[in-house]
């Protein structure tokens, strides 16, 4: 009558002790593995590594990083302070932030420490971009890609990048209901790069696709380092190809029409090339307008967003800047015929950021009187549409779009240009940046780092 107890005791005890073994493997792993990097430091400096952990064998503290996001920043940094070391995508890293810190890590480029991505970004953008590059090669690309943002270059892409801006802000206003302000600023950036920049003649349905495709690749851009199905490597390097292949058509007819003179990025890049003696490949030029779109797209995007979340909450500043943009005769229809036309709401007769108000309409549209155009509600918060006179007289499209910019035009607006700088330092779109150390060095008076280990550099300066 004991033996069912009995039994039942040693299934308990089993279990008891495959658990305990298991919890003890776990512990007996985590401290070897942090063993393993604090033997690897430099042992001719008597300075200690900064203060963190180095998570779990392999995927050292990954997960945690992907599924906190900034607050896996935060929190080290309360518990360890400005600089504290981690291990992140299959590599040691030491997070660094503070003013003085950065400083030094800055000012040290190429002596301290020198720029280097993480390997997952290094393998999904391609052997042939400037980020992998080094030495006199990285020099020699940079003075390729040089000349795409020149005076003269950016002066030939105002026409067509104000064209785009104007068509995609146009069809936010022509919507029924709310738009999602970042999803709609990538969709202009990314349409921006391939029809400005790359200067891809491509229907609306393929900008689309590659859109998308291209939003997989940035996803997986930094994910751990091993090429399995399913994997995040393996999901960029999938959306890479489609990229690839999809553009590589489009890059040998460009090859084949070779423009004496540039109008978009690839004729620049094409022309320094040959300036320079050197021939660029297809899948050269294939992994550059993949890192140019990458270089052009989320962080332009996020900054965006940033700006007219700004913009909404402080009404007194749009004020401002429309003043601005009439002293230098840049607002859109300032006159039409004998009566006023609404000079802020009005793209190609499509009104922008319209906000709920009771007009003839009520509810929650607006009208602007001068275009006859129902502008959507898109955020709370600030009224964009004022009455205007009207005479029934109707305006030209021509009346109601602005005129072109030019680079000089654009240096003249300075309070224009203080509003984008302070919300790039309120709130910056790039967190922090990579770089690898080249040799040992102090950073917060007792700390010192590994030789060749990564250092994540953060530009985000409390104040």
């Amino acid at each position: 009558m004991f033996l069912p107890e009995l039994y039942d005791f040693s299934a308990l005890a089993t279990a008891i002790t495959s658990i305990t073994s298991i919890l003890l493997l776990l512990a007996v792993s985590r401290q070897l593995w942090a063993f393993r990097w604090s033997i690897t430091r430099d042992k001719e400096s008597k300075l200690p590594l900064p203060n963190g952990s180095m998570g779990w064998p392999l995927i050292g503290e990954t997960f945690h990083w992907l599924f906190q996001g900034s607050g896996f920043h935060v929190s080290r940094r309360e518990k360890y302070g400005n600089v504290f070391k981690t291990h992140l995508l299959g590599k040691p890293v030491i997070r660094v932030t503070g003013a003085e810190n950065i400083r030094k890590i800055l000012l040290g480029e190429h002596s301290l420490v020198c720029t280097q991505w993480p390997q997952s970004t290094r393998i999904i953008l391609g052997p042939n971009t400037l980020v992998n590059s080094i030495g006199d090669l990285h020099k020699q690309k940079r003075k390729i890609l040089s000349k795409v943002f020149s005076r003269g270059a950016l002066e030939t892409y105002i026409p067509s990048l104000q064209d785009v801006v104007r068509s995609e802000i146009s069809k936010w206003c022509s919507q029924s209901g709310s738009v999602n302000v970042f999803g709609a600023a990538k969709a202009l950036t990314f349409r921006i790069a391939v029809r400005v920049l790359l200067g891809l003649r491509i229907a609306d349905s393929d900008v689309e696709y590659l859109s998308k495709i291209f939003e997989q690749l940035i996803n997986n851009l930094f994910s751990l380092p091993i090429d399995v199905s399913f994997s995040g490597l393996r999901k960029g390097i999938n959306a890479r190809e489609k990229l690839h292949a999809f553009m590589e058509s489009v890059i040998e007819e460009k090859l084949q029409n070779q423009r004496s003179e540039g109008h978009d990025a690839f004729d620049y890049i094409l022309s320094s090339a040959k300036e320079n003696g050197h021939t660029l490949t297809v899948d050269e030029l294939k992994e550059t307008a993949v890192e140019l779109i990458f270089a052009a797209h989320s962080t332009t995007a996020s900054a965006s967003t940033s700006l007219i979340l700004q913009l909404l909450k402080h009404p007194s500043v749009v004020e401002k800047a429309r003043h601005e943009l009439q002293l230098h005769g840049l607002s859109i229809g300032s006159s039409c015929g004998n009566r006023t036309v609404l000079t802020e709401c009005g793209v190609q007769r499509q009104p922008t950021l319209c906000e709920n108000q009771a007009t003839e309409k009520g509810g929650n549209e607006s009208i602007c009187l001068g275009t006859e155009t129902t502008c959507p509600l898109f955020i709370t918060g600030t009224d964009y549409c004022e009455p205007v006179e009207h005479s029934g007289e109707q305006c030209r499209d021509s009346d109601l779009r602005p005129p072109y910019l030019n680079l000089k035009k654009l240096n003249q607006l300075r309070y224009l240009d203080c509003i984008v700088k302070e919300v790039l330092r309120f709130l910056p779109p790039v967190s922090g940046g990579y770089r690898t150390a080249l040799q040992t060095f102090e950073l917060d008076v007792s700390m010192a780092t590994q030789r060749a280990a990564s250092l994540r550099t953060t530009f985000v300066l409390k104040r």
